[in-house]
Formats: C-alpha cells, structure tokens, sequence
C-alpha cells in the first residue's frame, strides 16, 4: 500500500528552496498544523504543507531565517499528523493512512524518528513479521516523553500480537496493550509494563503512570515508574 512507502523508510524527497519560496509567495503553503518546541527553547518544529503534501519544518529560533523542510510526506503515502521532540536534536513523529483491502477501509498509523537535520530515520513503530498473528494496524503512542535517565527515549503504549512458532522454537503468546521504554535512536526496546487484554490506555505522568482498565468496577492503580 501507499503507507509503505514513508513507513518502511525508504526515503522522503525534500523540496529545493526554489519550490518552498514559489510555495510561500503564491500563498500555496497552509497555516501551520501542529507545532512544538523544542526542550531547550531553540528551535520549533512544525507541520505544514506544500500542496497536498505534508511536510516536517524546523525553525531556529536563535538565529533565525527561514524554516527548513525536512521531510516529505505525499498523500498517496499516507497523512503526517504530527512531529514532537523526543530531545533537543530528537523528533518523533505519526503517519497514519486509509488502506483499501479488499472493499474493507482499514486504518492503520505508524512511529518514526528523526534528528531535526533529517537524518537517521527510524521507524519506532514495533516490527511484525509473517507469524505475527492479527494486524498492527494500531502503531502506538507517546505516553510520557520526560523519561528520568533516559535522554531521547520515550515511554510508547502499544499493542502486541501473539505469534505462532512456525518455523520457529520462539512462541510469543503476549497480547494486550503494554508499555515499553524504546530508545529513538538506537531502536533498544525495554518492557516496563507487560500487555494486558483489559488494558485500554495508560497515563505518563514524570515518574509515574495512570493505568485506566477497560473492566467494570475496577478502580485506576498508579504504577511508579522506576528510575
């Protein structure tokens, strides 16, 4: 499908300066999206778009000029929602897209990482492979970006899939949603809350977490991050 194409990172082409500039005189360039800044207060990163193409900008706040693309994402490709900085140098951001399979709309979204000169792209996304048993359609969320100890990792909430052992004497058997704290650099994975089939959201708050169950009569518990 379309949403391929950004999603396995096989590369985004930046639009040269000319085209930016045509852009912003003709009035082609939309108002801003969505919009963060980044921890140290230098630099701002933002959605806008070219056309009908969703772009990653980033402006120094310092020295100023002109944003700067750095990424390109073309709506055969898919719908970039939005970019946060993970660090000063660090961007997460989320493609989502509609794929047609078979007559059925299926939505899916996924995570990538990338540093705000546009390299080292990275999909934070969770890989599957062919004994993954379901879709991953579902490519996660941020939950607390303020990780103690951990510069430029996030803690992400996703869901994970059982698989079978085809092939294999691996047996994965988790399914539910959990949390795992994932370096957006380095890809390092580490599980700090194990999926739960109950489990609808969970809650990053600094050191701590909000677990909200989707059972009746359950209360939320409050689960210390440790670090």
């Amino acid at each position: 499908s379309g949403l391929l194409l950004p999603l396995s990172l096989a590369g985004a082409a930046v639009p040269d300066a000319g085209s930016v500039e045509l852009a912003a005189r003709f009035g082609a360039l939309e108002s801003v999206e969505q919009i963060s800044i980044s921890p140290n207060g230098n630099r701002l990163v933002y959605v806008g778009a070219i056309q009908q193409s969703r772009m990653i900008f980033i402006a120094d706040l310092v020295n100023g000029g002109l944003p700067v693309p750095i990424f390109k994402v073309d709506p055969a490709d898919g719908r970039l929602y939005w970019c946060r900085w993970a660090s000063d140098e660090r961007l997460v951001c989320e493609i989502g897209s509609i794929v047609n399979d078979a007559g059925t709309l299926l939505g899916f979204s996924r995570l990538f990482a990338v540093n705000a000169d546009g390299s080292k792209l990275v999909r934070l996304t969770a890989p599957t492979n062919s004994r993954t048993m379901g879709l991953m359609q579902y490519g996660g969320d941020v939950i607390d970006w303020d990780v103690p100890g951990s510069a430029g990792s996030v803690l992400m909430g996703r869901a994970f899939i059982p698989e079978n052992s085809m092939g294999t004497t691996i047996k994965r058997e988790d399914e539910g949603y959990g949390i795992e704290l994932v370096d957006t650099l380095t890809l390092r994975r580490s599980k700090v809350e194990s999926p739960r089939r109950d489990a609808v959201s969970y809650i990053g708050q600094s050191r701590f977490m909000n677990e909200r169950l989707r059972s009746a009569g359950k209360r939320c518990t409050l689960v210390e991050f440790p670090g």
